[in-house]
């Protein structure tokens, strides 16, 4: 001991000498740390939290304890000034959501044991969605002080965490518990989502919507390329789109602001209903297109396919939902009704969103189309 010790001390001394940095170590750091004026000593602090979470992350981090880190957290990116250092911060702090250890799995439930297993999802989902809703509260807490010289970089760093907070849900296999347990952070009290919230800045509201669509597509193309590279897995797990859009859904139907039902409106349901009607209209088109050759039908190739996705925004969801376009954007229209059907509605909302429905079923009725069996 005495001898590892005196080497630790030697080490320390040569990289003093050198003017290098300690190695940093796996802890919590003090949110004066984080905040520093020194990049080396923010970096440092950073560094020290992913060791923490990639050694200790299962454990759960008590609520003081997290609300101090997020402070920290936030004041550490306020103080990145330049660029390239904010785009790398942001990328860097968000993939602390997926730095925990441990399997995607949930073990199977043992007899006379209950555990963080009863909720139905692993530590390592337990744990990023905590941190989630740390980060939410933090942004909730902090956004109104916010100058017009900083809030584009908060801007990137919230798109950054719904980003990753969608590749968490896709490497845990869309996991029921863990999707129930993110819709439910992002519309509770204090949540992005949760627009009657006086304590919620609108802004943070808007630029949610602004994002969402975009974020859930690039995770959905992540998940597909890293099932593309996986030696066990051919194909990545259908994700649960309408699950995912039920946030959405649930604030259109519920908010008191017509500014938020508007960009729920535009920003969301709009864009995925106008690419259903795209994508069937191509397939379509592609059906017509089809040749027969030596006496069989000949399937388009796969970069014809690809140049015929390219007046759709939203492929990987359209693929990803296991729908045709035309029984997701039906699917979509259903679960906007019934939220609007909700005691909790609110009655303006409602007038909208059944004028929404009444409309969509003319258009429905001119085109011809039937209602498309529900599916298993």
């Amino acid at each position: 001991m005495a001898s590892t010790k005196a080497q630790s001390t030697k080490a320390a001394g040569k990289r003093a000498a050198n003017g290098t940095q300690p190695e940093p170590e796996a802890a919590i750091p003090m949110g004066k740390l984080l905040a520093s004026t020194e990049k080396k000593t923010r970096d440092s602090a950073i560094k020290s939290l992913s060791l923490f979470l990639a050694k200790s992350g299962e454990e759960p981090i008590p609520p003081l304890e997290m609300a101090k880190l997020w402070k920290g957290i936030f004041y550490c990116f306020w103080m990145s000034d330049k660029p390239l250092v904010q785009q790398a911060l942001a990328q860097e702090l968000s993939d602390l959501l997926l730095s925990i250890p441990g399997s995607s799995k949930v073990p199977a439930a043992v007899e006379g044991v209950h555990s963080e297993d009863a909720e139905g999802m692993s530590a390592r989902a337990k744990g990023g969605l905590a941190l989630l809703e740390g980060f939410w509260t933090a942004m909730g807490r902090e956004w109104s002080g916010l100058d017009k010289w900083r809030i584009d970089k908060f801007y990137l760093l919230l798109r950054r965490f719904v980003n990753a907070a969608f590749r968490l849900l896709a490497s845990e296999d869309w996991n029921e518990a863990a999707v129930a347990r993110f819709a439910a952070l992002t519309v509770k009290t204090g949540g992005p989502l949760c627009a009657n919230d006086v304590q919620v800045p609108a802004g943070l509201t808007y630029h949610m919507t602004d994002v969402y669509l975009d974020e859930l597509e690039k995770a959905l193309v992540w998940a597909e390329s890293q099932a593309d590279s996986s030696s066990t897995s051919s194909e990545a797990a259908r994700a649960p789109i309408l699950n995912l859009l039920k946030p959405m859904l649930d604030t259109a139907s519920t908010c008191h602001s017509s500014t938020v039902f508007d960009k729920v409106q535009s920003n969301v349901l709009e864009p995925l209903w106008e690419d259903c009607l795209a994508a069937d209209a191509q397939s379509a088109e592609r059906a017509a297109k089809r040749r027969r050759k030596n006496g069989r039908m000949v399937q388009p190739t796969e970069a014809e396919a690809e140049q015929d996705e390219g007046d759709v925004v939203y492929p990987a969801i359209l693929r990803s939902s296991g729908m045709t376009p035309l029984k997701l954007r039906q699917s979509i229209f259903k679960d906007l009704f019934e939220s609007a059907s909700r005691e909790e509605a609110v009655p303006s909302r409602r007038r909208k969103i059944y004028a929404l429905w009444q409309q969509e079923k003319e258009r429905r009725e001119n085109a011809g189309e039937d209602d498309e069996e529900e599916e298993d």
